[in-house]
Formats: structure tokens, sequence, C-alpha cells
């Protein structure tokens, strides 16, 4: 939420700040990077902040490929 506020308020710069320490937490669980992945890299791109849109991107990508084959197998 605080990310999204800053962003809102024309600080996506402090957003993505907001946005590295969240994705950062070890134990975040994987259906939530999943979920905010895609908010932060559309605020990185607000930040035009491109290196930190290339640091997420594949992580994204890997995330939702493992979803996608995990649920291939049910």
């Amino acid at each position: 939420e605080a990310a999204r506020l800053l962003e809102a308020a024309a600080r996506p710069a402090r957003a993505i700040e907001v946005w590295r320490t969240l994705l950062a937490t070890p134990a975040l669980p994987a259906g939530l990077r999943i979920a905010w992945l895609p908010e932060a890299l559309k605020c990185a791109g607000v930040a035009h902040d491109e290196a930190q849109a290339r640091a997420w991107q594949p992580e994204l990508a890997g995330l939702t490929a493992a979803a996608a084959a995990g649920t291939e197998k049910k």
C-alpha cells in the first residue's frame, strides 16, 4: 500500500525503495511475489529505473513459469 501511495503521489523513486525492501524479504511467499512484481515493474517504468525493471523481470518470468508448471501437474 505504501508503494502505491508513493507512486500516486508522484514519488516513484521512493516507491521503488519500498518495493525493493518488500521483494528482498526472503520469507515472502511466491504467491505474493507473483502478485506484487507486476506492480513493482510498472512502478520501475514510471520511475524510469530500467535497471531495476531488468532485475525483476526474470524473477517474475521464473515464478510464473514455475506456477504454470505446478498447475499443469495437478
